[in-house]
């Protein structure tokens, strides 16, 4: 069972193949030579390399010992969401119509947070949905958040009103802890830290664009998505070098901008946007109020409140596949973190989180693989948090449990990034393994993982089909994070010449 893709890639491959038979090697020698002769210092290391045709292990050092998995943890989380939800799962955030006699209920009539009932009301009812608006989707699709927002305009525009009591935000598929309890307080301006909600925007994060002025004054800079209301406090300075940065202040919306600008850049600095729902639904109102349509209040639906449905207007969709893509090949952590709010929300019907999240996907779990499971500790969706433990062993059964999988292995392995082709992969097992690697990446201070798949076609029309988890934990100086992933990268370059795949040395 392989993609049509990565048959695709690997015949493509300029590569001198020499295949082995169907039982490797056992390379166990080699791991532990490589390992003893690379000055790791006291790094711990587990890993575990599985043949996944013939089921014998290639190689493995301590592969039930708990590590930190860092962003390796995205594998489990997706892998429980596809198998939860089904490859045909959309999200939908949708733009709903409320109009005075949907108010109104044989027994009692409804009343908004702020104690009014009744009047025409928009209704944005969030799915957790972590691609809506994201830019590089939309890029995806052929458009951009102007566009997208614009649709949102137009489809209120053909509703023939012009004024609205108020636009409702129900975010209640998650709960309102945006943050998580165990990611690090002094980056929570970081983008790999953006909150998480029930309606998500843009990432959840804002490009500031700075422009270089004339020396010595103040640059000119340009917030994207456009039209936003966030506050600003601009001290940088226009100069010779570029040291500009971007910084919000805790539980607002409020950026301040400091250091040098010399030259523009097309790439934005990201800062974390604060409560992304009521941000979303304030540039909506400002973008109506373009159209000559007004709103009075911008207003969040509470925990036990009722409201109408109202008439849908419009909808977006995102598949899970998309989603799981931006989770694993790019490693964005919002993907990853409302995929197990989500499950949360699925698992107990209530407003989901990471506690609900973490029981849904510890459940998963249990069920591929029985009490063995229950020594894995979830903590989030991501990795961020250096809470999660799991074992080598456990990452290589699901991997393994995962291309056994006729209806969901293919969705699941070409979510992954791919050496020399995309994702965090692009520019890693380049010549001679470009297209052959199938993994995550996983990476937070001093922890470095890869855990995924090598594929090479092999004598009978088939591929050989290898699973690998490799997990550094502890790297401390005068090791440098470098260092651990160059042998990881040797350790797949054995993996690979036990296969016959003749490696040509850069």
């Amino acid at each position: 069972m392989i993609a049509r893709s990565m048959i695709r890639l690997l015949a493509g491959a300029t590569i001198v193949l020499a295949v082995a038979g169907a039982d490797a090697r056992t390379i166990q020698s080699q791991v532990d030579r490589l390992l003893r002769g690379r000055d790791l210092g006291k790094t711990r290391v587990a890993l575990q390399i599985v043949d996944l045709r013939s089921g014998a292990t290639l190689a493995q050092v301590k592969p039930d010992q708990l590590m930190i998995p860092a962003s390796n943890m995205k594998l489990v989380t997706t892998a429980a969401a596809l198998a939860t939800f089904g490859r045909d799962f959309k999200f939908q955030t949708q733009l709903r119509l409320i109009v005075e006699p949907d108010w109104k209920t044989p027994d009692k009539q409804l009343e908004t947070v702020s104690g009014a009932a009744g009047g025409r009301a928009l209704l944005i009812r969030g799915d957790g949905d972590p691609g809506f608006c994201d830019p590089n989707l939309l890029e995806d699709h052929g458009t951009n958040v102007d566009e997208l927002v614009g649709q949102w305009v137009k489809a209120v525009v053909k509703t023939g009103l012009k004024e609205f009591d108020r636009i409702i935000v129900d975010d209640r598929v998650f709960d309102q802890q945006f943050v998580h309890d165990g990611w690090p307080r002094d980056q929570l301006n970081r983008h790999y830290c953006a909150q998480v909600a029930g309606l998500n925007f843009h990432t959840n994060v804002l490009h500031a664009h700075p422009q270089p002025t004339e020396p010595g004054q103040t640059p000119r800079v340009l917030l994207r998505p456009e039209g936003v209301n966030v506050e600003t406090t601009n001290r940088a300075v226009t100069g010779t070098t570029d040291t500009f940065g971007v910084d919000r202040r805790a539980n607002m919306n409020h950026l301040v901008f400091s250091g040098r600008i010399a030259h523009y850049k097309g790439v934005p600095y990201r800062v974390t946007m604060h409560d992304p729902p009521l941000l979303f639904a304030d540039l909506l109102k400002r973008r109506l109020a373009k159209e000559g349509i007004t709103v009075k209040t911008v207003e969040r639906v509470g925990p036990g409140q009722t409201l109408p449905d109202g008439r849908l207007i419009y909808t977006v969709r995102t598949t899970l596949f998309e989603v799981m893509r931006r989770s694993n090949s790019e490693s964005v952590n919002l993907y990853a973190e409302s995929l197990l709010k989500r499950l949360g929300r699925r698992f107990t019907g209530t407003s989901g989180g990471w506690g609900n999240g973490s029981a849904a996907v510890r459940e998963f779990l249990l069920r591929r693989f029985g009490p063995g499971a229950a020594i894995v500790n979830i903590s989030d969706g991501s990795g961020l948090s250096r809470e999660n433990l799991v074992t080598p062993q456990i990452i290589v059964k699901l991997l393994r449990s995962m291309y056994e999988d006729k209806a969901l292995g293919v969705d699941y392995i070409e979510s992954l990034a791919v050496g020399g082709v995309r994702g965090t992969l692009k520019k890693r097992f380049t010549g001679q393994l470009k297209g052959k690697i199938y993994a995550k990446t996983g990476h937070i201070n001093r922890v470095s993982c890869l855990s995924g798949y090598f594929f090479t076609p092999a004598d009978d029309n088939e591929y050989h089909a290898v699973a690998f988890c490799l997990m550094f934990n502890d790297i401390r100086e005068p090791v440098p994070i470098s260092r651990a992933k160059a042998v990881q990268d040797d350790i797949v370059r054995l993996i690979a010449a036990s296969y016959g795949l003749k490696m040509v040395k850069r």
